[in-house]
């Protein structure tokens, strides 16, 4: 049986060689997930995300990278993911038209306009005089109910709206009331 030539097994070994060297050199392509850091000569899948600079990109299209295709270069390959949602540092504004549409001896119920927030009102805080402990909490509504009143007595009440970030608004303007005479 003919052996085959030399020159045909060198080439043979030499061509694994270089086989077995590229596989060592490039990484194996991993599914889409957080790849860390970008680098250059990585396979990048779709939906994969590498960081660059200090920024997230979203791979848009598999492909592997070359220098000079950092993701800010090259956006029809990366797109910048953006960071997380802004704080909701601005407080909803202050309830108004405080009024009171019935009241007992012993019990006031208080009414007001909406207040209204860059992302929303969920809730409003009823207080008497000075207190800074709410006495009647809503979760929306525009009204409230403070009971464990003395009857024949003056009550001075404000309202304070609140946002899902836990902004609190400025007091609305205060509202007087006598609580009448128990029967």
């Amino acid at each position: 049986m003919p052996q085959p030539s030399p020159l045909l097994r060198a080439g043979t070994t030499a061509l694994v060689a270089l086989a077995t060297l590229l596989m060592t050199l490039l990484p194996t392509p991993a599914s889409a997930a957080d790849r860390g850091e970008w680098a250059p000569y990585v396979a990048y899948t779709a939906g994969d995300i590498a960081s660059y600079a200090g920024r997230s990109y979203d791979c848009r299209q598999s492909h592997t990278s070359l220098p000079g295709w950092e993701p800010p270069n090259v956006l029809a390959l990366w797109l910048e993911r953006s960071g997380p949602p802004p704080v909701d540092t601005q407080p909803p504004s202050a309830p108004s038209q405080l009024t009171s549409p019935a009241k007992t001896y012993n019990s006031v119920s208080l009414a007001w306009a909406a207040s209204t927030d860059n992302v929303g009102v969920t809730g409003y805080e009823v207080f008497v005089g000075a207190g800074t402990t709410p006495a009647a909490t809503t979760s929306g509504a525009t009204s409230a109910t403070v009971t464990g009143l003395q009857a024949n007595t003056t009550y001075t009440f404000t309202v304070k709206a609140r946002d899902a970030a836990g902004n609190r608004s400025a007091a609305s303007a205060a509202f007087s009331t006598t609580t009448p005479s128990q029967p």
